[in-house]
């Protein structure tokens, strides 16, 4: 990677974190009150559920909170998608130098082929993920020492082998790094 590119990668992030997330905090202070305040009914409606163990009620909190917070719900697919998009975009970031639209169109083509591997892939970063909210107060200890490192371990070692297959990975590195392959 030469000097221009590191510099504009250093720009980019100082453009997002210096001026984008300021002028939009606003926004996404925001966004997160509607959402949890889209949540409510639905989640009044399954605490009144549970405490009188009516099915009734259940039914009832189920179809209108969830016409009211359906939308939100949506955000679920959206992770998903996005785990799936950045478990492709990030190893073609450190072992290639392309364009970040390059990247992307990887992604794509590498996703239709590979639906499984990186459906499965996905859904278990989301699981993990949300297993680390559920359990927040208790993961703390968890995400010390597991957050980053053991998820991605599992997500790799189901994606490696197509990523291989279609990059070359181990072939590169071997004509690179011919130390390496001995």
């Amino acid at each position: 990677m030469n000097r221009n590119d590191t510099e504009g990668e250093a720009n980019a992030l100082q453009l997002l974190v210096g001026n984008l997330l300021p002028q939009d905090r606003k926004s996404f202070v925001l966004a997160n009150f509607l959402t949890a305040l889209g949540a409510l009914p639905f989640g009044l409606g399954l605490a009144a559920a549970m405490l009188t163990r009516s099915f009734l009620i259940l039914m009832l909190a189920c179809v209108l909170g969830g016409t009211i917070f359906g939308p939100a719900l949506c955000c679920l697919a959206s992770a998903l998608l996005v785990a799936i998009l950045f478990s492709v975009f990030w190893p073609q970031l450190v072992l290639f130098r392309q364009s970040h639209l390059s990247r992307l169109r990887n992604c794509l083509f590498f996703f239709f082929p590979n639906f499984l591997r990186c459906l499965t892939a996905g859904l278990l970063q989301v699981a993990w993920w949300v297993l680390m909210l559920v359990l927040y107060p208790g993961s703390l200890l968890l995400l010390l020492f597991l957050s980053f490192w053991l998820i991605l371990y599992w997500t790799y070692q189901i994606l490696y082998p197509a990523l291989n297959r279609v990059f070359q990975i181990e072939e590169k590195i071997a004509k690179t790094f011919p130390e390496q392959c001995m």
